[in-house]
């Protein structure tokens, strides 16, 4: 299982584990939310790409 991850321009980036997703949420670093049902999470910080 798999959670998917955009970053802050809503560029999609490469899933995670749902444990290391937990643990953005928990630093501040990733913000939660729903999209057409599906756990996502969004970054709150710069990638290299962009």
């Amino acid at each position: 299982m798999f959670v998917p991850v955009t970053s802050q321009t809503g560029k999609k980036l490469m899933p995670t584990r749902p444990n290391k997703a937990g643990m953005l949420i928990k630093k501040g670093l990733a913000t939660p939310y729903w999209s057409n049902g599906i756990f996502c999470i969004r970054l709150n910080y710069a990638t290299e790409d962009e």
